[in-house]
C-alpha cells in the first residue's frame, strides 16, 4: 500500500485577485507530492477554528501568505507556529515593519519571503521552499525548469 500523502496547509488569502496565486501554489505543492488543504474546501459541520484546527494538525508542512490586511492570517499562522509547522511566510509588496510590528511582534527575525503578486515569482519562492524544508522522502517530484509560467516536472527517480 502506498504511504498517505504528506499534507500541507495553506493559509493564504480567499479573494478573486489571489485566486491565479492560490492555483500556482496549490500546483507546485501537487506537483512536489504534496497533498495541499484549505480551509475552505474542508466540509465538515462544526464550529469553523475547530474545522481549520483539526486540519491544521493533520498537516506536516505549511504556508501562509501575509498580505491580505485581516486578522486571520496572523492567527492561522500563530496557530501553525503553535503545533510546530514548518511554515513557508510570504508577503506581498513592499516590506510594512510597523505592522509586522504591531501584528506579528512574535514572528520579528524569520525570514519572509517578498512578492509582487506574479505568479511565476511565487512558483519560484515555494519550489525553493520545498526543495530546501520538505524532507525528500515526503516529496514525489522535484522541479527541472520554470520557464514563462510553464511548469516541467520530472518523477522523482
Amino acid at each position: 500500500m502506498p504511504p498517505a500523502p504528506v499534507k500541507i496547509f495553506l493559509n493564504i488569502p480567499y479573494v478573486r485577485r489571489y485566486s491565479r496565486l492560490e492555483d500556482a501554489i496549490v500546483a507546485i505543492c501537487t506537483a512536489y507530492g504534496l497533498c495541499p488543504e484549505l480551509a475552505k474546501n474542508i466540509k465538515e459541520d462544526s464550529f469553523r477554528m475547530e474545522k481549520i484546527k483539526r486540519a491544521m494538525r493533520r498537516c506536516k508542512y505549511g504556508i501562509t501568505d501575509i498580505s491580505s490586511k485581516g486578522f486571520n492570517m496572523p492567527y492561522e499562522l500563530g496557530l501553525l507556529h503553535l503545533y510546530k509547522i514548518p511554515t513557508l511566510i510570504m508577503d506581498n509588496g513592499v516590506p510594512d515593519w510597523y505592522r509586522y510590528q504591531k501584528v506579528f511582534s512574535d514572528l520579528l527575525g524569520r525570514e519572509i519571503e517578498r512578492h509582487s503578486g506574479l505568479v511565476d515569482e511565487v512558483i519560484i519562492i515555494v519550489s525553493n521552499w520545498i526543495q530546501a524544508n520538505v524532507k525528500l522522502k515526503d516529496r514525489n517530484y522535484r522541479i527541472i525548469s520554470i520557464n514563462r509560467g510553464e511548469d516541467y516536472f520530472q518523477k522523482k527517480s
